[in-house]
């Protein structure tokens, strides 16, 4: 759904986000500002609530299957698919075809 899409991408943002300005001070681009690389750093507060956005994501990601592959969340889940039958094989009309095999 839309709003699953933007709690995923907000999420993802603020992760990034502080990965970024993680960065940047260690580069010397913005003054120190103490925020820990998100799941490297020990910073305990910071760390449960990277935990917390991940489970978040997960969550969604478990119930919300995306139309990218073609299903449509827990209706699919369990079903068999069904075996495609082999194609039969085709005359060999050539000495190329005789030889590689196709």
């Amino acid at each position: 759904s839309t709003f699953s899409t933007i709690l995923i991408a907000g999420l993802g943002l603020l992760i990034c986000l502080q990965a970024m300005i993680n960065t940047s001070v260690a580069v010397g681009l913005i003054p120190v500002t103490g925020q820990p690389l998100p799941f490297i750093s020990r910073g305990g507060s910071a760390y449960i609530m990277m935990s917390a956005y991940i489970g978040v994501i997960l969550s969604i990601s478990r119930f919300e299957t995306p139309a990218l592959f073609g299903e449509k969340g827990k209706e699919n889940q369990g079903k068999k698919e069904k075996k495609q039958e082999p194609a039969p094989p085709k005359e060999k009309n050539t000495l190329a075809d005789s030889i590689l095999g196709a």
